[in-house]
């Protein structure tokens, strides 16, 4: 049985029309699920990137471990596993196109 801890599940929203990095969060056990969607109004698009690390504090320690390509008319969402154990993941908008276009990305253990 999972503890509270280990059932918790963060979600952020991450970008209005502009790129944005996320919080990094603790993640206690691999594996997880990186979630990401948009919505807005007619075409919609945004590319979001799940990274991990082991040493947050460390510049240039964050690691490519999933990318999510959203494209949709109003909404777009994928779910894509994290096989890894990272002390840290962070998601990050790199790119986002619509309008009224946001992206709200979540981690679930």
């Amino acid at each position: 049985m999972l503890t509270a801890e280990l059932k918790r599940h963060v979600q952020e929203t991450l970008s209005t029309l502009v790129t944005i990095t996320g919080a990094a969060f603790p993640v206690l056990r691999a594996p997880c699920l990186s979630q990401a969607s948009i919505a807005g109004d007619g075409a919609v698009t945004a590319t979001v990137l799940a990274e991990g690390t082991n040493t947050p504090g460390v510049a240039g320690s964050w690691i490519l471990l999933v990318t999510h390509t959203l494209t949709g008319t109003n909404t777009d969402s994928t779910a894509l596993p994290i096989t890894g154990t990272y002390s840290n993941i962070r998601h990050r908008c790199t790119a986002i196109t619509g309008t009224n276009a946001q992206v709200t990305a979540n981690i679930g253990v």
